[in-house]
C-alpha cells in the first residue's frame, strides 16, 4: 500500500519489489513496481517504496505504463521527491469514463 494515500483510486492496487544486483561496494540495484487501478480521471499522489534499501541514493530509472493508453498530453507526473527509500510524485491523468491501470516502476541505488 502507498504511503500518504492515492484519491481517485477505485478499485485494487499492488506492489512488487526486487534486487536488481549488489554492487562490488555492497550496494544495492533495487526495483520496486506499484500499480493502481481507477476510473476516469485522477488527481492524487502515488508513492513507490524500496524496501530493500535503507534509504535512495540515485534513481536510475522511472517508467510508466498505462492501459489502456490515455488522450495524448492529458497526463503526467509532477513534484517529485525522494524521502528515504519511498519515490513520490503527483500525478494527473484524464482517461474519459474507462476503468485504467496505472504501474509506476522505479530502480534505484541504495546501501541495504
Amino acid at each position: 500500500m502507498s504511503i500518504g494515500g492515492d484519491r481517485g483510486i477505485q478499485g485494487a492496487h499492488y506492489d512488487s519489489h526486487e534486487i536488481v544486483f549488489i554492487t562490488e561496494d555492497m550496494r544495492v540495484v533495487a526495483k520496486s513496481r506499484h500499480c493502481i487501478t481507477l476510473i476516469g480521471q485522477f488527481l492524487g499522489a502515488l508513492n513507490v517504496r524500496l524496501p530493500d534499501l535503507k534509504y535512495i541514493e540515485n534513481i536510475l530509472h522511472i517508467q510508466f505504463e498505462i492501459h489502456p493508453d490515455p488522450i495524448p498530453g492529458n497526463y503526467g507526473p509532477f513534484w517529485k521527491r525522494i524521502d528515504g527509500n519511498v519515490v513520490g510524485m503527483s500525478i494527473y491523468m484524464a482517461i474519459g469514463p474507462t476503468v485504467s491501470q496505472i504501474c509506476v516502476d522505479v530502480i534505484a541505488v541504495g546501501p541495504p
